[in-house]
């Protein structure tokens, strides 16, 4: 039984590690043979860096001009020595709180501010990491290698790291709010929830959760940090400048057409919004419909398979599968779900695995470690086409882990080791 079981685990660490090489060479590849600022992918070195790095420039000198999306285009077209492209530009359209934390990279000349970023990125994630594993089971050498899984998560190496993302930030959001409701903290917890104002839609379906479960202390200190947030928002732009930017963010989705000419990329959208979109493109109403229609029944389902939780039961491991499944619900149902933030999705598998490594019932458990195996497959194929449908193969894990955490759920509480 230990020579089957350090075979598999010999396989699996081959996986990790052809994953992990991949993902170097990939970068280095674009790296050595860059012209300029164009990597040799022809995506710009650090990716959606550009955007960021110019709107830390215009937040310092210029407020104002944070949304004008017109004359950001032409400064990252400028920046890249590139007047006509369209490929591989972002208009800005994170909150201004945002612009605010980008200012200090602005002031570096760009390479080093990219890897400054990356630098900040990677503190982020691992700290996120860190507080997940501290109130786990498992011992330190498991820690490790859990942690050290992270570098063969692509969402996160290849999206965010080298793709210049912010996906970090979530990271360490869903990893606080853990970290915090373990610990008791509620009111605590709710600040870092909060904090999801940089990008709301990731955390809708959490929000509401707590709500419906009735997390006052979470919700209020939520509320109070999130409102404070937009407070800072409407100082730092005024009145008419915040609602300027609120009218620009209600037309950036992706797929749609945010300048004349200039398409946010379909294929970087993720989750089941934009399958549905797709999938029924001649009919956007029923698209939407079915979208909202499914949205109520995950939460009525979520909201009946996890009632309100004491502080004895946030200690347990039925609370670690409740608050995995809440963020992967949250992610699916995310109508502004992108590539890079899948490296959120890393979390709440991270802290469903111990429950999971517990579990008495060998094949269940060997489902569920499939499951993370395939969470770490998925997102190399961008992907598959069946019936003249194309579906994301990372949709289909999280379906798939969904319904498998409800599973978990509604099992008896001694089915844990």
């Amino acid at each position: 039984m230990i020579r089957k079981e350090r075979i598999v685990a010999g396989i699996i660490l081959g996986i990790f590690l052809g994953i992990f090489s991949r993902t170097l060479l990939d970068i280095y590849i674009d790296y050595r043979y860059s012209k300029g600022l164009i990597a040799a992918s022809g995506r710009p070195l650090g990716g959606d860096f550009v955007c960021f790095y110019l709107a830390g420039k215009t937040a310092a000198k210029d407020p104002s001009q944070l949304y004008n999306w017109e004359e950001g285009v032409k400064r990252q077209r400028a920046l890249l020595n590139d007047p006509n492209g369209r490929e591989w530009v972002l208009p800005y359209a994170y909150p201004p709180p945002f612009a605010l934390l980008l200012i200090p990279f602005s002031k570096l000349a760009f390479l080093p501010a990219n890897l400054a970023w990356i630098g900040f990125s990677l503190f982020l994630a691992f700290l996120s990491v860190f507080l997940v594993l501290s109130q786990s089971g498992f011992d330190s050498r498991k820690r490790i290698y859990a942690s050290l899984t992270l570098l063969a998560f692509t969402p996160f190496t290849l999206d965010c790291l080298a793709g210049g993302q912010t996906s970090a930030i979530g990271m360490l959001i869903v990893a606080g709010v853990y970290y915090l409701t373990k610990k008791g903290k509620g009111f605590a917890a709710g600040l870092v929830l909060g904090l999801g104002y940089y990008k709301p839609p990731l955390f809708v379906f959490l929000a509401l959760a707590f709500l419906l479960q009735r997390r006052w202390r979470l919700i209020g200190g939520a509320l109070l940090s999130g409102l404070g947030l937009v407070l800072i928002s409407v100082i730092y732009l005024g009145p008419n400048g915040f609602t300027d930017y609120l009218e620009k963010i209600s037309h950036y989705l992706y797929g749609r057409e945010v300048l004349p000419g200039l398409f946010l990329p379909p294929g970087k959208a993720v989750g089941l919004l934009p399958f549905l979109l797709s999938t029924l493109s001649s009919k956007i109403a029923i698209a939407w419909s079915l979208y909202f229609a499914f949205f109520v029944l995950a939460l009525f389902f979520y909201f009946k398979a996890v009632p309100r939780s004491s502080p004895k039961e946030e200690k347990t491991s039925a609370y670690d599968i409740s608050y995995s499944l809440g963020v992967t619900i949250s992610l699916l149902f995310s109508v502004q779900m992108c590539t890079y933030d899948i490296s959120i999705l890393f979390i709440p598998i991270l802290l469903a695995a111990e429950p999971i490594s517990n579990l008495r019932n060998k094949p269940i458990r060997f489902i569920g470690f499939a499951l993370i195996l395939f969470s770490f497959l998925a997102p190399l194929v961008d992907q598959i086409e069946f019936a003249g449908i194309v579906i994301k193969p990372i949709m289909l894990l999280m379906i798939s882990w969904i319904i498998f955490l409800f599973y978990l759920l509604g099992r008896d509480s001694g089915q844990y080791n």
